[in-house]
């Protein structure tokens, strides 16, 4: 293996690394459940808090 691939294969991870841990990954699930509102959270939400008032 030439040393240009293994730099090239080294740069490759670190990008990889970067953009994967650059990510928010709380910000993506709370994104998510604002536009969604899926089913699961309102679940949490009412074991953490209990039954809401209505």
């Amino acid at each position: 293996m030439r040393l240009a691939d293994r730099v090239l294969i080294a740069v490759t991870v670190l990008v990889v690394d970067l953009v994967t841990v650059a990510v928010p990954l709380t910000a993506l699930v709370a994104a998510y459940v604002v536009v969604a509102r899926p089913p699961w959270f309102l679940r949490l939400v009412e074991s953490l808090y209990g039954e809401p008032r209505r």
